[in-house]
C-alpha cells in the first residue's frame, strides 16, 4: 500500500511539474515561427536534461508541420522543431540560456558578417550615385551658365529626367547590391555617360540656336 501510494505521489508530482513547465513554457508566447510548441513536452526533457534542445529534440511536431517559420524560412517537414523549441526556453533557466548561446553563437556572428557585406556593398553603390549626381549637376550648373534665359524650359525638363534616371539607379542599388554589384556599378557608370552625353548634345543645340537667332543676340554681346 505504501508503495502505491507513493507511486501514485510521484506520479501526481510528475503530472502537476510537467503542466506547469508546460504553461511555463506557453506563457512565454509563440515561437519566431508563430506557433506554440509543446504538445510533445520535448521542451520539458530538454529543461530537465538541462541541454540545448537542439541535442534532443528531433521529433517532428504536428503543429510545425503544419506552419514553421523560422529566420525568414518556411518548412514544411517539422525539423525546424528544435530552434522553436529553443526560443521557447529563452529565459526558463540559465542553463538553456547558455546552451542557446552557444548554438546559435556561430550563425547570428555569420549572418552579422553578412549583414555588414551588403551595407559596405550598398554604401559603394550609394557613393557611386552620389558622384555620378554630382557630375551631373556640375555638368547642368555650366549648361546653364552659357545660357541662362533660353534653357529656363529645357533645363527643367533635364532635372526631371536626371532625378528620374537617379531614382532608377537608387532602385537598382537597393534590389541589386546584394547579388550584383558589379553590375550595379557598370548601370550607374552607363546611366552617367548617357546624361552627360544628353547634355553636352542639347548644349551644342541650344548654342547654335542661339547664335542664329537674332533675337537672342543680346545675350552674347
Amino acid at each position: 500500500m505504501k508503495e502505491k501510494e507513493k507511486k501514485k505521489k510521484e506520479k501526481k508530482k510528475k503530472r502537476i511539474r510537467r503542466k506547469t513547465i508546460f504553461h511555463s513554457v506557453v506563457s512565454v508566447g509563440p515561437g519566431l515561427c508563430g506557433t506554440f510548441c509543446g504538445p510533445c513536452l520535448t521542451c520539458k526533457v530538454a529543461h530537465d536534461m538541462k541541454e540545448s534542445p537542439l541535442v534532443v529534440c528531433c521529433v517532428p511536431c504536428p503543429l510545425l508541420m503544419l506552419r514553421t517559420k523560422w529566420r525568414g524560412e518556411h518548412n514544411i517537414r517539422g525539423s525546424m522543431m528544435g530552434d522553436c523549441c529553443e526560443v521557447c526556453l529563452m529565459g526558463l533557466n540559465d542553463e538553456a540560456d547558455d546552451g542557446d548561446d552557444d548554438d546559435d553563437g556561430g550563425g547570428d556572428d555569420g549572418g552579422d558578417d553578412d549583414d555588414d557585406e551588403v551595407v559596405v556593398v550598398v554604401v559603394i553603390d550609394v557613393v557611386v550615385v552620389v558622384v555620378v549626381i554630382v557630375v551631373v549637376i556640375d555638368v547642368v550648373v555650366v549648361v546653364d551658365v552659357v545660357a541662362v534665359e533660353v534653357e529656363v524650359v529645357v533645363v527643367v525638363v533635364v532635372v526631371v529626367v536626371v532625378v528620374v534616371v537617379v531614382v532608377v539607379v537608387v532602385v537598382v542599388v537597393v534590389v541589386e547590391a546584394v547579388v550584383v554589384h558589379v553590375v550595379v556599378v557598370v548601370k550607374a557608370a552607363a546611366v552617367l555617360c548617357v546624361m552627360i552625353m544628353v547634355i553636352k548634345i542639347s548644349k551644342s543645340h541650344f548654342k547654335e540656336k542661339n547664335f542664329n537667332d537674332s533675337k537672342f543676340d543680346h545675350i552674347y554681346r
